[in-house]
């Protein structure tokens, strides 16, 4: 039996499918999440894509729950300001999280490796 690889337009509509799903989640679950972990859902999302479609897909997943984040789960014109200095911080480590990890799904990294990665990621964005 052959593993067939999906066509490019598979790859890139799954990755828009998960991506508008993980927000539809995250809006469904923001009254009990708040503003204080608004990309935590993002993460598997991208994890997903990039493992499903690969290494385009997983930076587009990115770059789109990044931007989708930032304008609707955490909110004011003024975000720097009125949120304090803790936002760009989580906004800069979860796109270096991400990228870092999907070039180690690329590069052979351990699930456990993986693992650890997603649960430091997890507990920095929760403030554990």
């Amino acid at each position: 039996m052959s593993h067939q690889t999906p066509s490019a337009t598979t790859r890139y509509t799954f990755t828009l499918v998960v991506v508008a799903l993980a927000t539809g989640l995250r809006w469904a679950l923001d009254p009990a999440l708040g503003d204080g972990v608004a990309l935590i859902l993002y993460y598997f999302t991208v994890v997903f894509c990039a493992w499903y479609g690969g290494l385009r897909q997983g930076l587009l997943a990115t770059a789109l729950s990044a931007l989708i984040a930032r304008y609707l789960f955490i909110p004011s014109a003024y975000w720097f300001a009125n949120k304090g200095p803790h936002v760009l911080p989580r906004l800069i480590t979860y796109l270096l999280a991400l990228g870092g990890d999907i070039v180690g799904i690329f590069d052979g990294i351990s699930d456990g490796t993986r693992l650890r990665y997603l649960m430091l990621f997890v507990k920095r964005e929760l403030n554990l």
